[in-house]
C-alpha cells in the first residue's frame, strides 16, 4: 500500500511539472491576438487522470488535469460529474467521493483560459472495474436514454423487452439466457453455460452485473452510450436491417429465405434494388426505411437512407407495444378503387394482425387509371400487383356483367387474424416440425388441416381447379404469345375493348397469386362473367 502511495505521488507530480513547463513556453508562438503573428489560441489539455479508476461506494479517488495555454493566460478549472461530489471542482487536482450505486461515473473537466474553453473527461468505476472499452454500456434507460427520449423510453417499459430479465425467473443465473435478456453481454456461452469466447470489458451485464442492466435495453440494439450518452451515436443500420433482431430472436430468422428476405438478391444487389424500388411512390412497401417513415411518426422527418429490404424492424415497432406483436400498423385500408358504384372508400378491415400486411397488399389503381386501361389499353394492365386485400375483401375488379358473389368463406370468426393466420403458422418448440415462426410467410397445409382433416394441399374442394380452368378458359380468348403465355404479351394497346375489359379479371385474379384460396366466391364469379363476356362479344 505505501509503496501504491508514492507511485501515485510521483505520477501526480510528474502529470503537474509536464503542466507547469508547458504553461511557461509561448515563446514561440508570437504575440497573440489579431495584431500579431498568431491570433489567440485555446487551452491545451494533455492529461485527465483518477487515481485509483476503480473505489467502493463512498471512497475517495484523486483526479488531475494536466493543461497549459500557449498564449500564457491564466487558466480556470471547473468540474463536473454524473455522479458522486468534488471537495473542490475549481481546482487542477482534486478529491473526488464515489455515490452509493454501482456504475460507472464519468468525470468531466473544463479548461477555460483567454475567454476560451476545452474539455476532456475520464471514467471511474464504482463496485467494478474500470471498462477497458469505449463507448461503455449505461444502462438504466429512465436516466441515461429517457431525459431527452422521455415519450419513447417510456413506450418501451411496456413491452417484453423491458422485462426480458423478469421473464427468466429461476434462471436469471444461466448465462447463456442473460445473453439475449440482459443489456452489453458480449461474452458467449453454450446451452450449457460454457464460455466459448470472451468479449470485451465494455461495462456490460457480465462484466457488470446490476440491475440497471437488467432487460433489454435502449443500448442492446443501439449500442453502449458511456460514459456520457450526450456524445453518442445510435447505431441505426443495424437495427434497421434486422441484423441486431437476429442475435437473440435466432429462429425468426426464417424470413432470410423468404420473398422479403431475398428481394435484393434477386434484385442483383443494393444498387439495382434501390433503382427498382427506391424511389419515393415505391419505397413505402418496398424498402425498410420507407416503410417505417411512412408509418412511424418519429421518423417522418428523419433522414433515413434507403438501403434495407423488409426484415424485422420493418414491421415490428421494438418502442411500441400499442399493436398486438409490436406491429407498426394495423389500420384500416382504403382501397384504391372498390367497384364502379363506389370507386373509392370501400374499407380493409378487421382482419386483426393481418390488417399490417394489407398496408400494402392492396391494388393502386384507381378508377380514372382502370377506365383509361379499358378505354385506350395499357402497357401495364391491370391492377398493381398484390392486390391481396381487395380479393379477400371482395371489390376490386372491372366487373363485367352477371352475378358477382363477395362473401368470404374464410370469416374473421375463423381466422381473425386472415392473413397471418395462414402465412404465419406457428409450430410450438418441441413438437414435430418445430419451432417455426412462420417468417417464411409461406402458407402450411397443417393450418388448412385444422378445418379440412385429411387435406394434403391447398386444392381444397377443388378451388384451385376450378380458378385455374377459368383462367386457362379466359387465356384462350385474349391475345397470348405462341406459348399461349398472356403476359408476355400485357401491352393491351392493340387488344379491343371487349378484350382489354375481360383482360383486366385475368390480371387481378393472377396477380392475386392464391388461384380462389383468398376468396373463392369472388374469384370464380368475376373469372365466370369474363369468361361469358368474351364468349358473347369477342371482339
Amino acid at each position: 500500500m505505501k509503496q501504491s502511495k508514492i507511485m501515485l505521488q510521483i505520477l501526480l507530480a510528474a502529470i503537474l511539472l509536464t503542466a507547469a513547463i508547458f504553461a511557461g513556453c509561448k515563446g514561440d508562438q508570437g504575440p497573440a491576438g489579431p495584431a500579431g503573428a498568431n491570433a489567440s489560441m485555446a487551452p491545451r489539455i494533455t492529461a485527465v487522470v483518477a487515481m485509483p479508476d476503480s473505489v467502493g461506494p463512498g471512497v475517495t479517488s484523486q483526479v488531475l488535469v494536466s493543461a497549459y495555454d500557449p498564449n500564457g493566460d491564466s487558466l480556470a478549472y471547473e468540474w463536473t460529474a454524473t455522479a458522486g461530489t468534488f471537495s473542490n471542482p475549481n481546482a487542477a487536482a482534486t478529491m473526488w467521493t464515489a455515490p452509493a450505486d454501482r456504475g460507472v461515473v464519468l468525470l468531466r473537466v473544463a479548461v477555460t483560459a483567454g475567454g476560451q474553453t476545452v474539455r476532456d473527461s475520464t471514467a471511474v468505476g464504482v463496485s467494478t472495474s474500470r471498462p477497458t472499452v469505449f463507448p461503455n454500456y449505461l444502462g438504466s434507460n429512465a436516466t441515461s436514454c429517457g431525459h431527452c427520449h422521455s415519450a419513447t423510453a417510456a413506450q418501451w417499459a411496456a413491452t417484453p423487452h423491458a422485462g426480458a430479465y423478469d421473464s427468466l425467473g429461476t434462471s436469471n443465473t444461466n448465462p447463456y439466457c442473460l445473453q439475449c435478456h440482459t443489456t452489453g453481454f458480449d461474452d458467449k456461452y453454450d446451452h450449457n453455460g460454457n464460455l466459448t469466447t470472451h468479449g470485451q470489458n465494455s461495462g456490460g451485464y457480465d462484466d457488470n452485473p446490476r440491475a440497471e442492466l437488467q432487460g433489454v435495453q435502449c443500448e442492446s440494439c443501439h449500442g453502449a452510450m458511456g460514459p456520457d450518452p450526450a456524445g453518442h451515436s445510435p447505431q441505426l443500420t443495424n437495427v434497421i436491417s434486422g441484423e441486431k433482431c437476429s442475435q437473440c430472436h435466432t429462429q425468426q430468422t426464417e424470413i432470410d429465405s423468404s420473398g422479403h428476405g431475398t428481394v435484393i438478391a434477386r434484385s442483383g444487389g443494393v444498387g439495382p434494388f434501390l433503382t427498382e424500388w427506391g424511389g419515393a411512390s415505391c419505397n413505402p412497401c418496398h424498402v425498410s426505411e420507407g416503410f417505417i417513415k411512412s408509418k412511424d411518426a418519429d421518423w417522418t422527418t428523419a433522414n433515413l437512407a434507403m438501403a434495407n429490404q423488409i426484415n424485422c424492424t420493418t414491421c415490428h415497432d421494438p418502442h411500441n407495444k400499442t399493436n398486438d406483436a409490436q406491429l407498426r400498423s394495423v389500420a384500416d385500408v382504403t382501397q384504391a378503387y372498390g367497384g364502379e358504384d363506389n370507386p373509392a372508400g370501400r374499407t380493409i378491415t378487421g382482419m386483426g394482425k393481418g390488417q399490417l400486411c394489407a398496408q400494402c397488399h392492396h391494388a393502386r389503381r384507381n378508377q380514372a387509371n382502370i377506365q383509361g386501361q379499358i378505354a385506350s389499353g395499357s402497357a401495364h394492365p391491370g391492377p398493381h400487383e398484390s392486390p391481396q386485400g381487395d380479393m379477400i375483401n371482395g371489390y376490386g375488379d372491372w366487373e363485367l356483367t352477371g352475378t358477382v358473389e363477395r362473401t368470404n368463406q374464410h370469416t374473421t370468426s375463423m381466422l381473425p387474424d386472415m392473413c397471418v393466420d395462414c402465412h404465419m403458422y406457428t409450430i410450438a418448440r418441441g413438437q414435430p416440425g418445430g419451432p417455426n415462426f412462420g417468417h417464411r410467410f409461406a402458407p402450411d397445409i397443417r393450418k388448412c388441416q385444422t378445418c379440412h382433416p385429411g387435406a394434403t394441399d391447398f386444392d381444397i374442394g377443388g378451388t384451385q381447379t376450378e380458378v385455374t380452368v377459368l383462367m386457362d378458359s379466359l387465356k384462350a380468348l385474349l391475345p397470348h404469345d405462341g406459348s399461349g403465355n398472356v403476359m408476355a404479351a400485357m401491352d393491351t394497346v392493340n387488344w379491343s375493348a371487349p378484350q382489354r375489359a375481360a383482360g383486366y379479371t385475368y390480371f387481378f385474379v393472377n396477380a392475386d397469386g392464391s388461384k380462389g384460396v383468398h376468396n373463392r366466391s369472388y374469384a370464380l364469379s368475376i373469372l365466370r362473367n369474363a369468361v361469358a363476356s368474351l364468349q358473347s362479344n369477342p371482339n
